[in-house]
């Protein structure tokens, strides 16, 4: 029992309450976009360098497709986890309900990027912000 708490001295106990989410960054640098400002946390920074890399090197239009794919696979896992759910447990319904339709507003705002950006590569003159918003309004649609 000593040694588990050594362990835990050792590696640096959380802060916070027990059984509270890790420290993920995302939070902080959430408000210092809200506030206009530099990423101050070491996370974040990391972060942004590595999306700033993943950019020049497979390209806008790879990395927007990237985004699409994901935000769609966690969208449609919280839709699966929505429709298994008993209804008699409302809040775990209504939970699941918010994060897809956030996530999935995320991504269709995504794919419509992606069929702008696709039709752009193709030489289609439209202009991006107009493709963007027919696409959106497509998605909307459907």
């Amino acid at each position: 029992m000593a040694s588990k708490s050594k362990a835990i001295i050792a590696l640096g106990k959380p802060k916070g309450k027990v059984g509270a989410p890790p420290i993920h960054g995302a939070a902080g640098a959430n408000k210092d976009i809200a506030a206009g400002r530099s990423f101050a946390g070491v996370l974040a920074q990391e972060m942004e360098r590595a999306v700033q890399v993943e950019l020049v090197q497979n390209g806008l239009a790879a990395v927007v497709e990237s985004r699409a794919v994901k935000m769609q696979c966690v969208s449609d896992l919280y839709y699966q986890a929505f429709l298994s759910t008993p209804r008699k447990n409302l809040k775990k319904v209504d939970y699941y309900m918010r994060q897809f339709c956030k996530l999935q507003t995320g991504a269709n705002k995504a794919w419509a990027l992606v069929a702008a950006l696709q039709r752009e590569a193709k030489g289609d003159q439209t202009d991006i912000i107009e493709a963007a918003m027919a696409s959106a309004r497509e998605a909307m649609e459907e």
